[in-house]
């Protein structure tokens, strides 16, 4: 079943030199992109700093609006949903790079969490508080956890409290853009692990955002490799890390952190 679609989606950004220059150069941060997502199958976008990729992905996630071409969820052009885009906004998720700036510091686990699930469901708070406990088991964490504030985590603990935020609302699309880099080696192959175990288990299409191809092919059925606003190189995970066609792959293989 096809969730999410993108039709020739185009991104222009334009570049000032100056604080008062009155012109700039215009770049295309995603340039004609064409992607579609399938309920339950995994979607990794590769390339390097400035490649598009996160470009991309805020597109998906509706954060800014392609100046040309499409965006569709279930078939329907997201600018057009009307009262379906409650229905789109809690089903497409997104967990960001930084665990340390994506949590509010002034609120508890369960306050941070409790909203959300409120406006999108008839849950009563006792109900809400029993299915966030529920979450923090499945992300490895205690139920204790949810009175907590974010400075009392790790950055780990911090990463699985904003996966367990994304899960709330049951979404069908988690975008999770650098969800390891900044974390410890040693931290990373539980995040990825933990990501691949749930999208499984809850059927979720799970859009990956890194620069390291061997992090994606570890989660991902397909990859895209973005260079410079343009996918220049498309596959099954398979594909793209055995038989890579463009020379832009190949060097992204051979800078790869997991080999």
């Amino acid at each position: 079943m096809k969730l999410l679609e993108l039709i020739n989606a185009t991104k222009i950004y334009t570049a000032f030199e100056g604080l008062f220059a009155g012109s700039g150069t215009s770049f295309k941060a995603a340039d004609d992109i064409s992607i579609t997502l399938e309920q339950g199958k995994n979607l990794g976008i590769v390339g390097e700093s400035g490649s598009g990729k996160t470009t991309v992905a805020k597109i998906i996630c509706d954060i800014i609006q392609p100046d040309s071409g499409e965006a569709l969820y279930k078939g329907r052009n997201i600018k057009a949903l009307g009262k379906g885009y409650a229905e789109y906004r809690k089903n497409v998720q997104m967990i960001f790079q930084d665990p340390y700036t994506s949590l509010n510091p002034k609120l508890t686990v369960f306050s941070a969490m409790y909203d959300g699930i409120a406006a999108h469901s008839s849950l009563t708070k006792t109900e809400i508080r029993e299915k966030c406990e529920t979450l923090m088991e499945m992300v490895g964490l205690e139920k204790e956890h949810l009175d907590r504030f974010p400075h009392e985590f790790s950055g780990g603990q911090r990463q699985r409290v904003s996966i367990a935020r994304a899960l709330s609302l049951d979404p069908e699309i988690i975008i999770a853009d650098e969800p390891v880099s900044s974390l410890d080696v040693s931290v990373q192959a539980q995040i990825l692990n933990l990501l691949k175990k749930l999208s499984k288990e809850n059927n979720i299409t799970l859009v990956l955002i890194s620069h390291d191809l061997a992090v994606v092919s570890f989660l991902c059925d397909e990859v895209i490799v973005m260079h410079k606003g343009k996918i220049v190189e498309r596959g099954t995970a398979e594909q793209v890390i055995h038989s890579p066609r463009e020379e832009y792959t190949k060097k992204l293989l051979e800078a790869c952190v997991y080999r």
